[in-house]
């Protein structure tokens, strides 16, 4: 059920495509459904090659997301836009809203979360963590919360 699912609009579009009889004698509509059959081969494609080169580079999507930046990003010079920027607030933040964003962050990135992975994810990790401290430390100062 699911593959049906999945290829419904593909099948229904290459059905019309080869069926004899057309709803409207121009070519208009044959190009429309043409294009639609296109953009879904496109996407379909677009999501295999994404995932071949998710595989190639040896790691899984769940790695490569956003919340967890690369090994360069986490060595870089900490600036206020930049730690506005990885705490994901607006510089303009309450101090509820700048804590709430900071423990949430904290709680979904710590290294026990990783503890099952391999060593270089749980280093990554612990940087990651620290990096945030150090984010939450240089607002809190600068907004003279501490």
């Amino acid at each position: 059920m699911v593959f049906f699912k999945k290829y419904f609009w593909f099948i229904l579009v290459v059905l019309y495509l080869i069926w004899p009889w057309d709803l409207h004698p121009t070519l208009l509509d044959d190009m429309v459904v043409f294009g639609i059959y296109l953009s879904i081969v496109l996407r379909q494609w677009r999501k295999i090659l994404n995932a071949r080169h998710t595989t190639e580079q040896g790691g899984s999507r769940r790695q490569e997301r956003a919340d967890f930046p690369g090994e360069g990003d986490l060595k870089k010079s900490l600036t206020l836009q930049g730690a506005y920027k990885l705490l994901r607030v607006a510089p303009s933040a309450s101090r509820d809203e700048l804590r709430r964003a900071y423990h949430g962050r904290v709680a979904s990135n710590h290294p026990d979360k990783v503890s099952h992975l391999s060593e270089e994810l749980q280093q990554r990790a612990q940087e990651l963590t620290q990096r945030l401290n150090r984010a939450y430390d240089m607002i809190q100062r600068h907004k003279r919360y501490k």
